[in-house]
């Protein structure tokens, strides 16, 4: 996956799922 740098920035900010369901596209 190419969305390492972000999936790490996500889970430090510990809003993953949130993140991840307010993805655009």
């Amino acid at each position: 996956m190419s969305s390492e740098p972000l999936f790490a920035f996500y889970a430090s900010t510990g809003d993953t799922c949130r993140h991840c369901h307010a993805a655009p596209g």
